[in-house]
């Protein structure tokens, strides 16, 4: 499986080069920037602080402490990480992906499922049949937006149905995991699951109605100052 995916990574890596050394920048190529510098800065403090060296890997801060600390760790990492978008490039600006380390990156490999990847299909067949570039860049513009759009979409839905599969199996099955509280507020708890449970969204906040939910509504102020005291305690 980690073999496919490099393959995969690789071809549609090879595909924005070529899009980029024949100009057709109409394509929607993926692009990441780099994060931050205040968020690096902040990343680099905190690592510090907690005594986790910044090349330090995942299994290394694991197996020097807990997994549930690696898992901490790794998630202040990705955290500073910035979202990829579908962008439609010009010679003056940047086609890279940070996180995969890309100078430039688009997606080829899946046009079933994802529209920008025919577009890119399309553009490809232009290089190789020799004809000229689509020259509609409003277009190429518009089509890259509706398609960052769709991706919020497809993993919003994606993360539902995944949390609904995952409570389904909680409720045939429970379990005892071990999890990380990540910030504590006045009104919720913010808690990082493990790595390994079939969840993408990672991080979940508690808040007083999850908690106790057929008494909350009926509660004072008062009443609900003292139980988040308690269950804070």
């Amino acid at each position: 499986q980690e073999m496919v995916e490099e393959y995969m990574l690789q071809a549609n890596r090879l595909a924005a080069q070529l899009l980029i050394e024949h100009r057709r920048f109409n394509a929607p190529f993926r692009v990441q920037p780099k994060p931050f510098e205040s968020a690096l800065a902040d990343l680099d403090s905190w690592l510090q602080k907690n005594g986790v060296g910044l090349n330090e890997t995942y299994e290394e801060v694991a197996k020097r402490t807990s997994k549930t600390w690696a898992n901490i760790v790794e998630w202040r990492r990705t955290d500073v990480q910035r979202e990829s978008k579908y962008t439609v490039i010009t010679t003056s600006t940047s086609a890279s992906h940070d996180s995969l380390g890309f100078p430039a990156y688009c997606n080829f490999s899946s046009p079933i499922r994802r529209y920008p990847d025919i577009l890119v299909h399309r553009e490809l067949l232009r290089i190789l049949d020799g004809t000229e570039p689509s020259a509609d860049p409003v277009a190429a513009k518009r089509a890259a937006c509706i398609s960052n759009v769709g991706s919020i979409w497809a993993r919003k839905h994606e993360r539902n149905v995944q949390s609904l599969h995952f409570a389904w199996v909680l409720d045939q099955q429970p379990m005892i995991v071990e999890a990380a509280v990540l910030r504590v507020g006045l009104n919720q708890v913010e808690i990082l699951l493990p790595f390994e449970l079939p969840v993408i969204r990672r991080v979940i906040a508690i808040s007083d109605a999850d908690i106790m939910p057929d008494r909350f509504e009926a509660l004072t102020e008062d009443d609900r100052r003292e139980q988040r005291r308690q269950v804070l305690q």
